[in-house]
């Protein structure tokens, strides 16, 4: 038996979807559409730029909220916030009916 966690889970809450919005189709079918979209840091291609300058260099204005984020989704090549306060990239994906 694992020893109690000291941290507390936030109580689950209802996913919020849109009311007209399609079901999404299983991630473990190779064919639906949200397979392959993973979030990824610009930083990662920046082997050009200094070490020292790359958090600045390394983000750019997110599409949803208009705040910079170093996060970009990796197939649809949009920037998007993916933080414990904002969760940019999965409102922006379920918006356009992509599902990750």
């Amino acid at each position: 038996m694992l020893p109690a966690s000291p941290f507390k889970l936030p109580p689950a809450s209802p996913s919020i979807v849109p009311a007209n919005a399609a079901p999404c189709p299983s991630a473990e079918l190779p064919d639906a559409p949200g397979v392959g979209h993973l979030p990824a840091y610009f930083v990662e291609q920046m082997t050009n730029v200094a070490p020292k300058d790359r958090a600045t260099a390394g983000r750019r204005a997110c599409v949803v909220c208009k705040r910079k984020s170093p996060v970009y989704c990796s197939t649809c090549q949009k920037t998007l916030c993916f933080t414990t306060l904002r969760n940019c990239y999965s409102e922006w994906h379920r918006d356009n009916r992509i599902c990750v």
